[in-house]
């Protein structure tokens, strides 16, 4: 690199627990402090810098986003390397779209999502502050990580890429997109940017940029990070409104699920308890009790002969002596022991229930 950036940049090796490596190279400031948050910018680099040297990757393009001044210097870069054989995608690169219904997520693709995940881990990263860019083979990649992880990324820059317009126009018509394609690219013609960017317009998504280069063919890298607009655009990108909302989102909708768990519940225990009055129908009194913990829940017992607990809707009054108005309430008989059972497991059912709704409400 011409500006002395790409000393810079640290050789790493990612392995995975079944042994499989990727080189990748990581970008450090040189003002790092613990105590601070950084963007973190992931680059997918192209075809011809393909390969397990772990320093062609950084060949051309992104050295263009380093300029005096530039928020770039700020930030955490990671650069994995695919292998010689491999693909980002694994489609063929010659029409610019292809249907992503089709095409299952590469090993190297899940492998460089593996390295950002860690790199995230153990850097400083401003999680609502991660962008994913890359060029040709690289920018089938960036469409590819957004339509499938686009909850990880705060905007995204596909460079002479190609995608499915219909399915990731869907997806990230809610993420910042930036598109650059050449009019007369050939290698991977701009129908895919075209369509992405007409699809997600028509959607209503005000998010989505596209520059087109008038003449110019498939190379047009250099002339995308050379744009300082797009760099300090891309570094101004934050997900936080967008998280926030799917998280009330997700609130929202586990509480419904709750709330209906409740109903249910509820349902079930007066069907429970009706069965319980229906096995217990020769008893002449019920006997209410103040709640006690479920730890604690004793067995039930026959009450005793002369005593009648009266219930108010304030306080409870416990008549100790039967009074001469009041006829003597005949001791309940012990239930049969095929009914004890019974009734033990409705009981246990119903307390399990219970248990399970105070976990779920605890979980809000």
């Amino acid at each position: 690199m011409d500006n002395g950036i790409f000393e810079k940049f640290r050789k790493e090796m990612y392995v995975a627990e079944d042994g499989y490596t990727m080189p990748y190279r990581l970008y450090i400031p040189d003002n790092y402090d613990c105590g601070e948050q950084y963007p973190l910018v992931f680059f997918l680099h192209g075809a011809g810098e393909r390969g397990d040297d772990n320093e062609k990757q950084l060949a051309i393009g992104i050295r263009h986003m380093f300029w005096e001044g530039s928020p770039a210097y700020n930030s955490i870069i990671v650069a994995p390397q695919c292998a010689c054989d491999r693909r980002w995608v694994d489609i063929d690169w010659d029409y610019g779209v292809f249907n992503r219904k089709q095409v299952k997520e590469t090993r190297e693709l899940q492998t460089a999502m593996a390295i950002l995940k860690e790199v995230m881990e153990f850097c400083n990263v401003d999680r609502d502050r991660v962008y994913v860019t890359g060029i040709s083979m690289g920018g089938y990649g960036t469409f590819d990580a957004l339509a499938r992880h686009g909850s990880w990324f705060a905007a995204g820059v596909p460079v002479c890429g190609g995608c499915d317009p219909e399915t990731d126009a869907k997806a990230n018509r809610r993420i910042p997109l930036w598109m650059f394609h050449g009019s007369a690219d050939t290698t991977v013609p701009p129908v895919g940017s075209r369509l992405m960017y007409a699809k997600i317009r028509s959607m209503g998504g005000d998010k989505v940029r596209y520059t087109e280069y008038s003449g110019l063919q498939h190379g047009i890298w250099d002339n995308a990070y050379s744009d300082r607009e797009m760099v300090v655009w891309m570094f101004e990108q934050s997900r936080y409104e967008r998280r926030i909302q799917a998280e009330k989102r997700a609130k929202q909708k586990k509480a419904a699920m709750i709330a209906g768990g409740v109903g249910a519940a509820a349902v079930a225990a007066a069907v429970i308890a009706g069965v319980v009055v229906k096995n217990n129908k020769k008893s002449s009194s019920v006997t209410v009790a103040p709640l006690t913990p479920i730890a604690e829940l004793p067995q039930p017992e026959p009450a005793p002969a002369a005593t009648v607990e009266t219930v108010k809707a304030v306080e409870t009054t416990t008549v100790t002596e039967t009074p001469k108005t009041i006829k003597t309430i005949k001791t309940i008989k012990p239930i049969k022991k095929l009914k004890t059972d019974k009734v033990k497991m409705i009981t246990d059912k119903a307390v399990d229930m219970t248990v399970q709704i105070i976990r779920r409400l605890a979980d809000i």
